[in-house]
């Protein structure tokens, strides 16, 4: 009886060390994935922090006194014209800003620029400046897949509107009303048909355009709808040595 005692005694005791054991591997398992953890949390920060100082947005750290933090604006140069507008996320993918001499152009696929948007310029360099603003609308016909967009077809272009400088050299563009959206040059079902078929009467399109537009009396009506394709900034002005200069921020939305 003593004998079977010990021997319970025995393997009781194994069975105690081996969870320990498993307790302690366990522990040593979370202790690793826990650094792991940790070591792409600070790669991914650090990614991050370098995409944002890419010479595509120009994210510039000494602008603190034109009304954005380092990490929240981007900053567009035009020459001597630095415009600083707050971070917007989809700007920032690789290819979505693209410059010339004279202007830059924004994929803006989103439509931020429709909504109210402030942005600051540094004026340093100029004894002269104007803004303006301008935007243009297309016709769209909507169907079962893509809609289509008509933009080789007549647009809407508005005249240009002066956006008045606020205090800290800072402007802010209004939002667009639906009417303004929504403004386009009167046109038939018929001119829409004509140019349909001149587009198309080389790729042997077995769409019956004719039939699924004709029942539309206006282009108000459904398969149509009117959508801004760009807004246009323009910066008329003087740099402090006398020259004249004429800049644009272009936002295309299609």
């Amino acid at each position: 009886m003593l004998h079977k005692c010990i021997k319970f005694d025995i393997v009781l005791f194994l069975i105690q060390k081996k969870n320990v054991i498993q307790k302690n591997r366990i522990n040593k398992m979370k202790s690793k994935l826990l650094t792991i953890i940790t070591f792409i949390s600070l790669v991914t920060f650090s990614l991050f922090v370098f995409s944002c100082n890419s010479n595509d947005l120009n994210l510039d750290p000494e602008n603190n006194d034109l009304g954005f933090s380092n990490l929240d604006s981007i900053t567009l140069e035009l020459e001597q014209i630095k415009v600083l507008f707050p971070t917007v996320e989809q700007w920032e993918e690789k290819g979505a800003i693209t410059f010339s001499k004279d202007s830059a152009i924004i994929h803006d696929r989103n439509g931020e620029m429709l909504l109210d948007k402030t942005f600051t310029i540094n004026l340093d360099a100029t004894i002269k400046l104007d803004v303006e603003q301008q935007y243009e609308t297309i016709l769209t016909i909507i169907t079962n897949g893509d809609n289509i967009d008509l933009t080789k077809m007549k647009k809407y272009t508005s005249p240009w509107e002066v956006i008045e400088v606020g205090s800290s050299n800072k402007y802010n563009k209004q939002a667009y009303t639906f009417d303004e959206m929504n403004t386009f040059p009167q046109t038939s079902i018929q001119e829409i048909l004509d140019f349909i078929f001149l587009q198309t009467r080389t790729t042997q399109s077995e769409f019956d355009w004719n039939k699924y537009l004709k029942q539309t009396k206006s282009i108000n009506e459904f398969p149509f709808d009117i959508k801004v394709s760009k807004i246009t900034l323009r910066f008329i002005g003087q740099y402090t040595n006398g020259e004249k200069f004429t800049k644009f921020i272009v936002f295309t939305l299609v």
